[in-house]
């Protein structure tokens, strides 16, 4: 008796590549692994004029499950035509544009207003104190935090935002973009790994020291395969392959074990070995 299941297609794994879902066309979409009525929704609500702004707008499509946004968001990439300002370098950032004045021109009164503020603010500014991070003092919560001077340096493993944005060049948009990474990866191992934020400054690492023994490692052989797929070193399949190799095989015990999965590659094992933790 012939299987009735023969002639229905397999479905394809999902592939991991960089896209953009205000840019990309239907075969794109369909090879990150995107079923056609996700397709018509992202092309129905582009062609209504919706942007994605953000890649958490993207969970909004409707019958995302839980596994695509794993796999997916990581893979997200915003054009910074369709950022919003408040997200890209040319955000508003006091420490270089200085003071705004809201009712500027709008009479003596407004004037005067703003510039007993002003005032108010600058005294502020002068009495705060230095961040934990660079003196073990409190935190500073001045808005306009000074610049750090030549020789001075902060921690990048400890440095809040705040602490971050005192270094020349860097403000409010890539101050959260390396807090946001260093969540992601669970702490630097190295300073060279800013140079995998897209559009760093030059030259900033020599306001930066690092601690490493900070580092969070994966403990792989527990972690589940949510867990494995949000680092940013291991991709989805790799992340699967772990997980598999884990429940069917037991403990993984060093990267021996894993270098019988074509996911991985000697430079793959270079990167994770900061961050991996074999133990049961």
């Amino acid at each position: 008796m012939a299987d009735k299941n023969a002639d229905m297609p397999t479905m394809a794994e999902p592939e991991s590549f960089p896209f953009d879902p205000n840019t990309a066309d239907s075969v794109t979409l369909r090879r990150l692994g995107l079923t056609g009525f996700q397709i018509q929704n992202i092309y129905r609500y582009r062609a209504k004029g919706g942007v994605y702004h953000r890649p958490e707008q993207f969970k909004k499509l409707y019958g995302l499950t839980v596994e695509q946004w794993h796999h997916l968001s990581p893979l997200i990439r915003i054009a910074e035509r369709f950022q919003y300002l408040a997200d890209t370098p040319e955000a508003y950032d006091p420490a270089f544009d200085g003071y705004q004045r809201k009712g500027h021109g709008a009479g003596s009164g407004d004037y005067h207003r703003d510039e007993v503020q002003l005032k108010a603010d600058s005294v502020r500014y002068s009495q705060a104190r230095e961040t934990s991070a660079y003196s073990g003092g409190h935190r500073d919560t001045v808005l306009y935090p000074n610049k750090l001077r030549a020789g001075q340096t902060i921690d990048l493993n400890r440095a809040d935002t705040t602490a971050l944005k005192r270094i020349p060049g860097i403000g409010s948009y890539f101050a959260r973009k390396i807090v946001q990474y260093r969540d992601k990866l669970g702490g630097f191992s190295s300073l060279s790994q800013l140079d995998e934020l897209e559009n760093i400054p030059v030259g900033i690492e020599s306001y930066l020291t690092l601690n490493p023994s900070l580092v969070k490692k994966l403990r792989i052989n527990r972690c589940t395969l949510r867990e494995l797929n949000a680092h940013p070193y291991l991709s989805y399949y790799q992340a699967r392959a772990i997980s598999n190799h884990v429940r069917q095989f037991g403990p993984i015990h060093g990267f021996q074990d894993l270098s019988l999965y074509e996911e991985f590659t000697q430079q793959d094992f270079q990167r994770l070995a900061p961050y991996v933790d074999f133990s049961e």
